[in-house]
């Protein structure tokens, strides 16, 4: 008789704990992933698929993870099921991660057709600008310095005659204006020398007790009078875009003031990837960020990361 011993072609297959925000609980969970998970995938980030449950149903929801190739969760979507008890949990996985890559496929190709229709476009001004350039040349125009040292000498030698043309009367005037003021400063002197002896003679008076009470009367009312405050400045961040869409990571770096809304940070982005801004959202920790909020509501710090997902694959 011989024991039953367990077959050496089997392997054991080993698990990682990974920790994500759900959009939709807006809570922090676990998962435990397989640890060879990211080999051999045709792209990165890549989408993984798990079904669970909310209270009081079964399997009712898809969880949809982008994961890069060092296992790190990038971003998290959320899909309802409205009848999961007639699916089955792998059909469900094979069905989303289906789409989801034909949806990045699909997208992939807009880009790569945008990116060529941008460099048509501008191989196209730029030829038209370099024709115009050729058929108006620019005139210059060349002054005669002769003609500007002759009008330079005329204007010198004029104001030189004007200077040098004095008349009799002019000379008594001058003499005149001189002794007056000589004479407005010996008046002043003397009215000094008056004011300092009156000054001399009188009785200094004591500062009288209450003012003290005045000053702080006076603090008082500056200290209740309306003070100008300072608005504060707008703060700018760099922040590290990382496109999902297409193949490989597609990784930019831009400076944002902490004023600006999502909207307009899409819009610049959307011209940074030649991409649609309703094509696409922008991911932050497993969130959706809102379009009608500023960028500086979410706390962000320097070189952080914001993850760029199509809408379509948004719960």
């Amino acid at each position: 008789m011989t024991e039953n011993s367990p077959d050496k072609d089997e392997t054991e297959v080993t698990y990682v704990s990974k920790f994500y925000n759900c959009p939709k609980c807006q809570k922090t969970h676990s998962v435990r992933l397989p640890a060879n998970l990211a080999e051999n995938r045709r792209r990165y980030p890549f989408p993984y698929v798990f079904m669970h449950s909310t209270e009081g149903k079964a399997n009712d929801l898809v969880t949809l993870l982008y994961i890069d190739a060092e296992m790190q969760i990038r971003g998290a979507e959320v899909v309802e099921l409205e009848k999961s008890n007639i699916i089955s949990e792998n059909l469900a996985k094979e069905i989303v991660e289906r789409l989801t890559d034909k949806i990045m496929d699909l997208e992939e190709e807009n880009f790569q057709l945008k990116g060529l229709i941008q460099n048509l476009d501008i191989q196209g001004e730029e030829e038209s600008a370099s024709e115009e350039a050729e058929e108006e040349p620019v005139e210059e125009l060349e002054l005669d310095e002769d003609i500007l040292l002759e009008g330079e000498e005329e204007s010198g030698t004029e104001e030189k005659e004007e200077d040098l043309e004095l008349d009799e009367e002019d000379y008594i005037d001058f003499d005149e204006e001189l002794v007056l003021a000589e004479d407005e400063e010996e008046q002043g002197e003397e009215e000094a020398e008056e004011k300092e002896k009156d000054v001399a003679e009188k009785d200094l008076t004591p500062i009288p007790p209450d003012l003290p009470k005045e000053v702080k009367k006076t603090e008082e009312i500056y200290s209740k009078t309306p003070q100008m405050t300072q608005t504060p400045q707008p703060q700018k961040i760099s922040l590290f875009f990382l496109s999902t869409i297409g193949p490989g990571e597609k990784k930019q770096k831009l400076t944002v003031k902490s004023t600006s809304l999502i909207s307009e940070l899409k819009e610049t982005v959307g011209n940074l990837y030649g991409l649609d801004p309703s094509n696409f959202h922008l991911s932050y920790a497993g969130l959706t960020m809102d379009e009608e909020n500023p960028i500086g509501d979410y706390n962000l710090e320097d070189n952080e990361e914001i993850l760029i997902i199509p809408s379509s694959t948004a719960g």
